[in-house]
C-alpha cells in the first residue's frame, strides 16, 4: 500500500509544521492514496528535502491535520 503525495505552498507548509490544518484548496494532490485519506506532505515539490510529514484528510471539516511532523519550520516567513 502506498500513501498519496500533495504539496502546498511554504506559507501553508510553515502551518502544517506547527500543527494548524490546511483547507483543501490550499493542497495540490499529486498522487492518490490508496490508504484512505492519509498522505505524504511536501512543501512546493515532491523533493525528500522539502518532505513535511503525514497528514490526514478530514472529510468532515474539508482540511488536512499533521498526524506526524518531520520538516523543518522554514524561519525566514
Amino acid at each position: 500500500t502506498k500513501l498519496g503525495k500533495c504539496t502546498m505552498e511554504r506559507e501553508y507548509a510553515n502551518r502544517f509544521l506547527h500543527g494548524q490544518r490546511i483547507a483543501e484548496r490550499d493542497v495540490t494532490i499529486t498522487t492518490n492514496t490508496e490508504i484512505p485519506n492519509l498522505y505524504s506532505m511536501y512543501k512546493n515539490n515532491i523533493d525528500s528535502n522539502n518532505f513535511l510529514g503525514i497528514g490526514k484528510y478530514e472529510d468532515d471539516r474539508t482540511c488536512y491535520k499533521a498526524l506526524k511532523v518531520i520538516g523543518e519550520i522554514d524561519e525566514d516567513i
